[in-house]
């Protein structure tokens, strides 16, 4: 048997190998921006591989002993993946992971993370839910003299589930005081902005309130051919929305022109699925198309 200090020796190049192989593997992962690969995983439509980078993004922050009010906006992020990829119980093991050190969470970050569990809820069908998380987050929210862009994005997102429960009136409401916000803090023409107008002109349409929905949806084409040009794919959704409130009105005339559009459109425009999609913060958002009655 060789002396202890032969021992020791014999062992210690084994060690040093397996430290600096370690030590390199963590250089390399630190020079890897996972949150920027995970976005261009999502600009290309590929939710599964940005869910991948995203986690490895949130391994990486975990193991720098980052707090919870650090970790909440890419648990967040990483939750929407999941969501977008459709894997949901990947999303809720998220979230849930979240929801342990929520308690420690300030106003807006809380706000984050309520917006987060009413996207899954909402997917799930558990409207009743998803309408007390987002109400919960206003309430939270409101107490903030400057909350960002948070308020108008709940205040957009429970207008959605309003929406759909046939809470009209409250939905306009929210959905206006949300235009109103986003038009405060982005430019006239923003792509947000734009999709605000849109969701408003559903909304008044199922309201029962055909003619305010035009002017809405009008303003919302007059701003994307502005942003985007005349022949994008979102002015194509954007013109059918107003062929089906035109049909509504009995503008025959007005629908026929506003179909014709779209189609030309859709011969020419590329696919732009990212385009019609909403942030992180924001995945609530109802179709812009309209649905015929």
């Amino acid at each position: 048997m060789a002396p202890v200090g032969q021992r020791v020796c014999s062992v210690l190049p084994g060690m040093i190998a397996q430290v600096l192989l370690i030590i390199f593997a963590g250089a390399l992962m630190a020079q890897t921006d996972w949150i920027a690969a995970g976005n261009r995983a999502l600009e290309k439509g590929s939710p599964d591989e940005a869910a991948s980078d995203f986690a490895h993004a949130l391994n990486v922050r975990v193991r720098a002993g980052a707090s919870a009010t650090n970790l909440l906006p890419l648990r967040v992020t990483l939750a929407t993946a999941y969501r977008e990829a459709g894997e949901y119980r990947e999303m809720e093991a998220v979230l849930q992971e979240a929801q342990k050190t929520a308690w420690q969470l300030p106003d807006v970050p809380r706000a984050e993370l309520l917006n987060a569990w009413s996207a899954l809820h909402l997917k799930l069908g558990q409207l009743s839910a998803a309408e007390a998380e987002l109400e919960e987050a206003r309430r939270g929210v409101r107490k903030v003299s400057n909350p960002g862009d948070i308020l108008p994005t709940v205040l957009h997102n429970l207008a959605a589930v309003q929406m759909r429960t046939g809470s009209f009136d409250k939905a306009l409401r929210n959905e206006g005081e949300a235009v109103h916000l986003f038009e405060k803090s982005l430019p006239p023409d923003h792509p947000t902005v734009i999709r605000t107008w849109a969701s408003m002109a559903s909304l008044q349409y199922m309201a029962g309130q055909p003619e305010e929905a035009r002017k809405s949806i009008e303003h919302a084409i007059a701003s994307a051919e502005r942003t985007y040009g005349p022949a994008h794919a979102m002015l194509a959704d954007l013109l059918e929305s107003e062929a089906v409130i035109c049909d509504k009105l009995k503008l025959r005339k007005e629908a026929k022109l506003a179909r014709s559009r779209a189609r030309k459109i859709r011969g020419t425009a590329a696919p732009t699925a990212q385009d019609m999609t909403w942030s992180f913060r924001e995945p609530l958002s109802p179709a812009v198309r309209l649905l015929s009655q």
